[in-house]
C-alpha cells in the first residue's frame, strides 16, 4: 500500500456535538424516538454503534474516522452536517456525501457504505483524469 492511501481517510462528521452531556442528550433523544442526524440514526443506536453499520464499513476500503460539528476543522468551511468527506493528513479533499445524500439512504447501512465506496471511486477517477 503506498503512503497516500495509508493516510487518506474517510471521516463521518455528526450533526451533533462531542462530549459526556452531549452524548447523554443524544442517548435521551433516541430513547425517545427523536433524531436530529441522518447519519446518526445510521450509524449509532441509543445503546451504542449499530452491529448492521460496524459490518458494513467493513467494506470501506480505506479507514473511517468519526467527528462531532465541534471537532471539525474551521478551515474546512462545512456548512451543512451531517455529511462524508475524505481527507488526508487533516486536509479536505472532498465531500463524498452530503447530508441530503444520506437521508437518501433511508437509514440503511448497506446503502450508506455502497454509497461512500461508490463516490470514492468517483474521487480516484477524478484524481487520475487530472493527472493526465
Amino acid at each position: 500500500m503506498n503512503e497516500k492511501s495509508e493516510t487518506q481517510q474517510v471521516i463521518l462528521i455528526y450533526n451533533g456535538d462531542s462530549g459526556l452531556v452531549a452524548a447523554l442528550a443524544h442517548a435521551a433523544k433516541k430513547l425517545r424516538g427523536i433524531e436530529e442526524c441522518d447519519l446518526c440514526e445510521i450509524t449509532y443506536s441509543a445503546t451504542g454503534k449499530r452491529s448492521s453499520w460496524t459490518e458494513c464499513a467493513r467494506n470501506i476500503p480505506i479507514p473511517i474516522e468519526e467527528l462531532h460539528r465541534n471537532e471539525v476543522p474551521p478551515a474546512w468551511g462545512l456548512r451543512e452536517l451531517p455529511c462524508v468527506v475524505l481527507a488526508r493528513n487533516g486536509e479536505l479533499l472532498s465531500i463524498l456525501l452530503d447530508a441530503k445524500e444520506i437521508r437518501a439512504c433511508n437509514r440503511d447501512p448497506k446503502t450508506l457504505s455502497e454509497r461512500i465506496r461508490h463516490a470514492l471511486d468517483q474521487s480516484k477517477s477524478v484524481a487520475l483524469e487530472a493527472r493526465q
